[in-house]
């Protein structure tokens, strides 16, 4: 398999093979803050050799999470903040993190076929968004991510780190429900467009309905489709817009 080739190429099969399966792909916690932590302090042919480490590893880490292994997406971005600062504990996570894939290289994603594609609410493509409060140490940003399942496998999944600095856990999870419907938007169109799912879900087949002669306006009557956030206030803020002041930035997102 392309993990088992690649934790080869780099060395680190013999190593493996001596030791446990892990949980979890970073240290449950895991920060690193160049101010506190300190950098690299390799120079020349030796720190250029190690970045050039960092950046294959980190590379075929964000392949893997792209194509094959959401599981690992945020470790992967993660990590790859760090690729021209090979500190030791940077390299001690990806060693890490190629554990954690050898042990469980064996991994696959799996999809269920049903009676009705159209019909079933577990096929029905459903969103799970959440995102972390200020937890890069370093910037004070929040990571946001989200997977979009469908007969009950993944199809889609991100874990990036936002654009700006949330100012309460809120704003962060609304952050991330927003980049969730963002992409939710376009999965529909195209998922309708192959009809994978109902054209009653697409905005674009419900616009063609519309006829556009009558008086009083238009409005486009769509089936919903799920987003599953974990934050109550989030939820509140998505149901009834925004309600003062100190919500206004939601509001604009």
């Amino acid at each position: 398999s392309y993990i088992k080739d690649l934790i080869r190429n780099m060395g680190l099969e013999e190593e493996f093979k001596k030791t446990k399966p892990i949980k979890t792909p970073l240290e449950p916690g895991f920060q690193y803050d160049p101010e506190m932590d300190g950098t690299c302090t390799l120079s020349g042919n030796e720190l250029a050799q190690r970045i050039t480490w960092c950046r294959e590893v980190v590379g075929a880490l964000q392949y893997i999470a792209a194509a094959l292994r959401p599981d690992i997406a945020y470790a992967a971005n993660y990590m790859s903040r760090f690729v021209t600062n090979p500190h030791a504990k940077i390299i001690k996570q990806l060693k890490r993190i190629l554990q954690y894939l050898y042990h469980t290289r064996e991994r696959k994603i799996r999809y269920c076929k049903n009676e009705s594609i159209l019909e079933s609410e577990e096929d029905r493509l459903v969103t799970y968004s959440d995102a972390d409060y200020a937890g890069d140490h370093s910037t004070r940003k929040s990571t946001l991510g989200a997977i979009f399942m469908m007969n009950k496998g993944p199809i889609a999944w991100y874990a990036r780190v936002a654009r700006f600095a949330a100012t309460s856990s809120t704003d962060a999870e609304v952050a991330a429900l927003v980049e969730a419907g963002n992409s939710l938007s376009y999965y529909r169109e195209v998922l309708s467009f192959l009809k994978v799912i109902s054209s009653d879900y697409s905005k674009v087949e419900e616009v063609k309905k519309i006829d556009f002669t009558k008086e009083g306006g238009v409005s486009a009557n769509l089936k919903p489709l799920i987003v599953y956030v974990d934050n109550t206030s989030a939820i509140a803020l998505a149901r009834k817009g925004t309600t003062g002041s100190r919500t206004k930035q939601m509001g604009v997102r």
